[in-house]
Formats: structure tokens, C-alpha cells, sequence
């Protein structure tokens, strides 16, 4: 071999091994630049807006709002509640928009999966405005979108979400006993029963004088002529609860299915719209009821939604609330001699001890139960 034939043997190896060291970067170059590729695609994935946030910038401009990162993050946060089953505790202050924060993903959820929500406040003033203002807006928005093909959700093009409202069933007017189906009740019963499906109190239950009394009744039954829904809280200016209780029934004293006029039943008809509504908003007052023992109240339903959170509890106790009295115990010694002629003797000796005892008691709450006199009295 000669040294030409050596050197060149030796740069063509000195070649190959360049080039294979340029090889092996450009693999290393290559493999780098595909994956730099991955956050690139992850982080334009996460950055992509979700169904709930497209239907709430939407509803926010048409509000003529602006978009606001809490309200965002509350949608976000109570979308994935419902998705994953958690609880979840929100404290926004106003102007955070918290109604659309989660009517938007309750809509979706409630449409997605065909399963109700119930949502729950504390004030008549704020179910209005789930009823008549953001439920058809968000109903609008999600129902625009889906007509572009924009949202898709589940695969369902005319999915638009459904709202009713739903409450006591003494909340509504009674049609047959506007037509004298019942008799007229002036006085309290034995046993009074908060009112279940309101969510404010009436001034002038207490100091109507009998002619205004009879006012307000009369304007009752002229309303009853006209009203589509029934629900007291749709006449303007209300009436005192004396009035109210000449039109209405309660839950326990309806005649059912042997009402005469069962087709104009407004309750009925209340909870028929509730039963084929997709987000149903009630009171404070009938979760307590559903949780007291009379779940039907409500209709099935596979998320609750609590507004006003803050009232719940004081909602819920007044719901299951049973008033008795001095004066309910003598009335309904009064009415079992005069109606039942029956001995009313043992009912005046329990009244005239309750009264006693009663008297000797604070007007405070009772956390260690009733005084040994009171509880007597009562047994």
C-alpha cells in the first residue's frame, strides 16, 4: 500500500465519520423539533374555548356586557362540578354575573343528558329574572348556535334548553274554590302551616279592616278571570294572607282528581310545565319540603343548584314550621261544639294550660326543646 493510498483511505474514513456525526445531529434535530411540536399543539388545545364559555361570551354581549374572568371561572368551575358529581361553593360579589355563571352549564348539562336541574333561590324578584330574562337569553343564544352548527352538543341540533317555574301548591289560585267548590275560610285553623311556596311577606295580613278585606277578595276573583298562570306572585299589588286563603288551597285539602275543574288546575298546570322543563326554578322553601319527608314535590332531577345560599337555612326552617296558638286552640274548641256538638271540655282545660305555659316562656329560640310546662301542654 502505498502512503497516497493510505492517506486517502484515511480521509474517505475521516469523511464518513463526519458525515455520520452530521447524521446523527440531524436526528437529534429532528427529533427535537417533533417534540417541541406537542406543547405547541397542547397549549393551543387549552387555550380553544369550551361549549359553556362560547354560549356565555355570546349571552354577556348581548347583555352589552364585557366578559369577566371571574364569571368565566365560576362557569368553568360549576361545569365540571356537575360533570365529575362534586359539590361545590361559590362566593362571588355582585356584579360577577353568578346567574349565568351557572344557568349556562346547567342548560348544557340538562340538555346534554337529558337530566333536570333544579335551581333554587330565596327571592321572587331573582326567579323572575331567571324565568324572563336569562333562560330565554341563554335559550336564544344556545339555539342560534346550534343552528350555525357551532356547538353540536351530544350530536343534537335542535337542542334548546326549557325553563319553568315551580312552587307551593297554596302559592297558586284555586279555581273551584273561586267558584265556591269550598267554603269560605275566615279564621285559622288548629294547626297553621307556613306558607310553603312564597318566598316574601305580604304587609297587611293583620291590620286589614273587614272592608278591605272584602276589596281584596272581590279584586281576587276579577283577577281569577284573567290570570294565565295562577301564581301570586304575578298580581300587582298583592293582597294580604287572609285575602289570599279565601282563592286558594293547600296541598292537603285539594280535591285531586275529583275536582270539577281539574283541567284549569293552575298547581296541575305548574307542575306539568315543570315536569317537561329541562331547568327548573323553584324556592328555598320546597327544597325544605323535599327534604322533610316529601320528595315529589319536585320532579326527578339529577342536579340542584342553590342561589342565595346565604337564606337556605332560614328558608328551610320556616318550611317546616308548625304554628299553634292560644287563639287556634279556642277557635277550634268553638268549631267542634257549634258544627260536631261534641264535648269540647278536655280541648278548653288543655287550651287554658298552653296559655299559661306560654306565657311563662321566653320568646327565644329553644335549643334544649320544650319547658316541662310547655311540653304538657302540648303532649
Amino acid at each position: 500500500m502505498t502512503a497516497r493510498g493510505a492517506k486517502g483511505k484515511e480521509r474517505a474514513g475521516a469523511a464518513q465519520e463526519r458525515a455520520g456525526k452530521a447524521s446523527a445531529r440531524a436526528k437529534t434535530t429532528k427529533a427535537k423539533a417533533t417534540r417541541s411540536k406537542v406543547p405547541a399543539k397542547s397549549t393551543a388545545k387549552s387555550t380553544a374555548k369550551s361549549t359553556v364559555e362560547t354560549i356565555l361570551d355570546e349571552a354577556v354581549e348581548r347583555l352589552g356586557g364585557v366578559p369577566r374572568e371571574g364569571q368565566i371561572a365560576m362557569a368553568n368551575a360549576v361545569e365540571t362540578a356537575i360533570t365529575t358529581g362534586e359539590h361545590l361553593l361559590v362566593q362571588a360579589g355582585t356584579g360577577t354575573g353568578k346567574s349565568l355563571g351557572y344557568l349556562i352549564p346547567a342548560a348544557a348539562h340538562a340538555i346534554q343528558s337529558v337530566e333536570k336541574v333544579v335551581v333554587a333561590t330565596s327571592t321572587i324578584a331573582l326567579q323572575r329574572q331567571l324565568v324572563t330574562r336569562d333562560g330565554p337569553l341563554v335559550a336564544e343564544v344556545m339555539r342560534d348556535h346550534q343552528e350555525d352548527g357551532q356547538l353540536g352538543l351530544a350530536g343534537m341540533t335542535d337542542a334548546v334548553p326549557t325553563f319553568a317555574v315551580l312552587k307551593g301548591w297554596n302559592h297558586y289560585l284555586c279555581r273551584n274554590r273561586v267558584d265556591g267548590g269550598y267554603p269560605a275560610e275566615d279564621e285559622p285553623s288548629l294547626f297553621e302551616v307556613s306558607s310553603s311556596g312564597g318566598a316574601a311577606t305580604r304587609s297587611g295580613a293583620s291590620g286589614s279592616s273587614q272592608r278591605g278585606f272584602v276589596a281584596d277578595v272581590k279584586r281576587l276573583h276579577r283577577w281569577a278571570a284573567t290570570t294565565d298562570t295562577g301564581d301570586r306572585d304575578d298580581l300587582e299589588p298583592g293582597v294580604p294572607d287572609r285575602a289570599w286563603k279565601q282563592v286558594s288551597v293547600s296541598s292537603r285539602d285539594c280535591l285531586g282528581q275529583k275536582c270539577p275543574l281539574l283541567s284549569e288546575c293552575f298547581p296541575d298546570q305548574a307542575r306539568e310545565r315543570a315536569r317537561e322543563a329541562d331547568v327548573v326554578i323553584t324556592n328555598h322553601a320546597m327544597l325544605g319540603i323535599a327534604a322533610y319527608g316529601n320528595p315529589k314535590v319536585l320532579p326527578e332531577h339529577s342536579v340542584v343548584i342553590v342561589d342565595e345560599a346565604h337564606d337556605l337555612a332560614d328558608s328551610v326552617t320556616r318550611a317546616a314550621e308548625v304554628e299553634i296558638s292560644t287563639l287556634t286552640v279556642a277557635h277550634a274548641a268553638r268549631l267542634a261544639r257549634k258544627h260536631g256538638k261534641a264535648d269540647v271540655t278536655a280541648l278548653e282545660t288543655v287550651g287554658a294550660a298552653f296559655a299559661t305555659a306560654l306565657a311563662a316562656t321566653p320568646a327565644e329560640r329553644l335549643p334544649g326543646g320544650l319547658p316541662e310546662g310547655l311540653h304538657s301542654a302540648v303532649a
